[in-house]
């Protein structure tokens, strides 16, 4: 099989990303003989001061609740914390809140807040904040981000100055993930404000630019306490394309990238990068209106005819995690063992596909990818490869992006190469249910149903974990998708900008009250 030389400096970058967890690397991006140095030195001084810039979307709104773009949202995290946050373990853990209290019926949940928090303008942080703020999310429009939050609510209400109810309509399980949303204050959003964002974390708004910056100052936190970094400037940019170049010039200090954006980027700094989970899954994709590919044993075959672990390690460069279905291997929810992972094995798929009953040298295949992906591009050409070598015929059918997506709404394809950013909540039934939003192969399959049902209905965190993995077993059997990987997510940050960053799913910022500007 073919493979495009990568630049050196391309490899140094990325060999020290682990797959799970955070790791962190400052290196030379020019193709130099420097290697990859720690991100604080002995002769570097913590001090209060400097300044770093960001970039962000056009925003519609400044209130976290009711926006709908990922990229301001990143921004607004400086200003705004959130009840809880996903782990390195992709689980909820308390931030604002201390705990959650689940009823054994698993329809009441009782959050209660950490005593002593205080907004930016000094006014305590109660449970009445939790009920605004959900009230919020459910006015809001259908896209905007924390829309899940209010999946299943029936009713809240505020049992005390700290504790506030959510009473659902039906046992949740999972219902925690749904807790992952920014807190905003009552008594000051009650009065607008949707362009003067003022929250409880350690940065404010000081002046806002429409379609021009938004610039923040450090404050003292109640619950971070005091960042080093004094100010930060945000620029708003029109694009995701757009945010890139401008970390490559060196006019902003923070990105987050894939090894896709990494790769083109020519870049002449010193550079950190740390890596984290996340739920990006990339998957091979069947159309169940062929016979040959409801067949499962084909499918089957297919997994064992397909070097997986090749794609993650020359694709991906080990910054992936292998995995066979939509169950994030990162997550305490996934099974450490005993689910089928098809390890590379052609002589066993070749056997498995022809026992299924088709003529491989009659059988051609058609498969779909988005040519504007060079990574999509060369998995289609190992893919490609390894199935030929088993005697099938495959096409590969690469288009722009835009013809792409119309052909998989329209059913126009057999196999394809797809891929899609899953619930925090661990839930794939956009994939996996019988007419899911993004169900464009048209699987339908009663048991399945019924798993991702109970996953819904388990009540407490074993009995959901149980069901998840009972969920994943059959994935594995059933091969609805053949999964490929779930990609690490990969923080970009300037040279100067020193400190241990622990990006999160739900924050990049997570921790940005110890990033510092060292004074050498």
């Amino acid at each position: 099989m073919n493979r495009k030389p990568k630049r050196r400096f391309l490899c140094l970058l990325l060999i020290m990303i682990y797959l799970t967890g955070c790791s962190q690397t400052a290196v030379q991006p020019e193709p130099t003989d420097s290697t990859p140095s720690a991100d604080v030195s002995s002769d570097e001084e913590k001090i209060y001061g400097g300044s770093i810039t960001l970039s962000m979307g056009f925003p519609e709104t400044l209130n976290p609740l009711e926006n709908k773009d990922v990229r301001v949202d990143k921004a607004l995290s400086l200003i705004f914390d959130p009840l809880f946050s996903l782990d390195e373990e992709m689980q909820p853990k308390p931030v604002l809140a201390s705990e959650y209290i689940l009823s054994a019926d698993g329809r009441t949940m009782s959050i209660v807040l950490k005593d002593g928090l205080k907004w930016q303008d000094g006014e305590p942080i109660t449970a009445a904040d939790i009920l605004f703020s959900l009230q919020t999310i459910k006015n809001a429009d259908p896209a905007s981000l924390y829309k899940p939050a209010m999946a299943n609510v029936e009713s809240v209400y505020q049992s005390s100055e700290l504790v506030a109810v959510i009473n659902y309509s039906e046992p949740y399980g999972g219902c925690a993930y749904n807790l992952c949303f920014p807190l905003i204050p009552k008594h000051y959003y009650r009065h607008g404000h949707d362009f003067e964002p003022m929250g409880s974390s350690c940065y404010r708004m000081t002046e806002y630019s429409e379609k021009h910056y938004m610039k923040l100052e450090a404050c003292d936190s109640s619950l971070k306490g005091k960042p080093y970094i004094q100010k930060i400037d945000v620029l708003i940019t029109p694009t995701a394309l757009t945010d890139t170049q401008a970390f490559q010039t060196g006019m902003t200090d923070v990105l987050v990238a894939d090894l896709n954006n990494i790769g083109k980027m020519n870049i002449s700094r010193d550079i950190n990068i740390t890596a984290y989970n996340s739920s990006n899954f990339e998957f091979l994709g069947f159309n169940f209106s062929q016979p040959v590919l409801r067949n499962n044993s084909f499918r089957q075959g297919l997994a064992y005819g397909i070097p997986l672990k090749d794609i993650v390690k020359d694709i991906y460069l080990g910054n992936a995690a292998k995995s066979i279905t939509p169950i994030n291997p990162a997550s305490s929810l996934s099974a450490p063992a005993g689910i089928e992972n098809y390890d590379y094995n052609p002589e066993l798929a070749h056997n498995m596909l022809a026992a299924a009953g088709y003529d491989l040298s009659k059988l051609t295949l058609t498969l779909l990818v988005n040519s504007d992906s060079a990574e999509r591009m060369r998995i289609a050409g190992i893919i490609d490869d390894a199935l030929t070598d088993l005697g099938m015929n495959i096409e590969i059918d690469a288009v722009d992006y835009n013809t792409y997506v119309n052909k998989l709404q329209k059913g126009d394809f057999q196999l394809y190469i797809g891929g899609t950013d899953l619930d925090r909540r661990i839930e794939p039934s956009p994939l996996l249910a019988t007419g899911g939003s993004i169900n464009y192969g048209r699987y339908s399959d009663a048991h399945m149903n019924e798993l991702l049902a109970k996953c819904r209905e388990a009540l407490g965190d074993e009995n959901y974990k149980k069901a998840v993995r009972e969920l994943q077993s059959y994935c594995a059997d059933e091969l609805p998708y053949i999964g490929i990987a779930f990609k690490s997510s990969v923080l970009l940050t300037s040279g100067k900008i020193k400190g241990d960053k622990r990006p999160s799913a739900t924050d990049i910022f997570e921790n940005i009250e110890d990033w510092y500007i060292a004074k050498q």
